[in-house]
């Protein structure tokens, strides 16, 4: 699939990721993701820097998982899993502290999200939601990560609908964010577990917490 190998091709992502973080279809929100990426989680070291040293990562375990089938097909089944193993254990072993472990597992572990949403298009409303829920507070790293790491995948042999397919994608999920979720995440909750348990006649319990959760 890739036309460079493992190493060249992460050197190839991280020269994208430094020369366009992301795509134009983002720049409504360009305050809001410098923002993100300047917000320092480790002495003086941001976000930015840290989603780098991810992308760096983010195909370390390719080696460990490579697998031939019968017809000469190379796979690296579970590749993001595993590599999402290692980079937390490299974060722990350079003492990087538990938020920037977290942050690069996360990051390494959904790096394949945008792919799946290409591959399978057009995305979904639900798998849009799936995903912002699965990745948290950093889905727009691994959105970043991920426009680069794509972006380094085949060289000339991309095609340009995947690339319109991408950065349709990003802007789909960021005015998704910004434009309904953290609105009604800064509003809060039209509804407590309070009322719920005055409306049903309901004792504490952890079915409170549930119907607040499908609510959501």
């Amino acid at each position: 699939y890739h036309h460079l190998d493992v190493w060249e091709h992460t050197l190839l992502a991280l020269e994208m990721f430094e020369a366009k973080p992301m795509p134009e279809t983002l720049q409504s929100y360009t305050t809001a993701i410098q923002e993100y990426l300047r917000e320092p989680l480790l002495y003086d070291k941001r976000r930015r820097t840290i989603i780098k040293f991810a992308l760096l990562l983010h195909d370390v375990a390719k080696p460990f998982t490579k697998t031939i089938s019968p017809r000469g097909n190379v796979r690296f089944i579970r590749h993001e899993k595993v590599g999402a193993e290692m980079a937390v254990e490299i974060a722990n072993r350079l003492h990087f502290g538990g938020k920037v472990a977290k942050l690069m597992g996360c990051l390494v572990r959904n790096h394949l999200y945008m792919m799946h949403f290409v591959n399978s298009w057009p995305p979904t409303r639900r798998s849009m939601t799936r995903f912002l829920r699965n990745t948290g507070e950093d889905w727009l790293g691994v959105l970043l990560l991920s426009y680069a790491d794509m972006r380094a995948s085949r060289g000339k042999l991309r095609q340009p609908d995947d690339e319109r397919k991408t950065e349709d994608v990003m802007k789909q999920i960021a005015d998704r964010y910004y434009q309904e979720i953290r609105p009604m995440m800064t509003r809060g909750r039209l509804i407590t577990g309070h009322d719920i348990m005055q409306a049903f006649d309901l004792k504490p319990g952890v079915k409170i917490g549930r119907i607040l959760k499908h609510i959501e």
